[in-house]
């Protein structure tokens, strides 16, 4: 456990607690998919597509 400077208490690895969207056609578990993909394309829903 460690403080950062704000004095927040943090176990040193990231927890979602909840999902909200704002797109009612989009549920939390594929705005969680996109996000944990790193494909997301700024501003949009759509995954962007690679070159590679």
């Amino acid at each position: 456990m460690s403080f950062d400077k704000a004095g927040t208490l943090t176990l040193g690895r990231p927890l979602v607690t909840s999902v909200v969207t704002v797109d009612e056609t989009v549920t939390a578990d594929e705005a969680l998919s996109l996000a944990a993909s790193g494909e997301l394309t700024r501003g949009t829903l759509s995954p962007k597509r690679s070159s590679r």
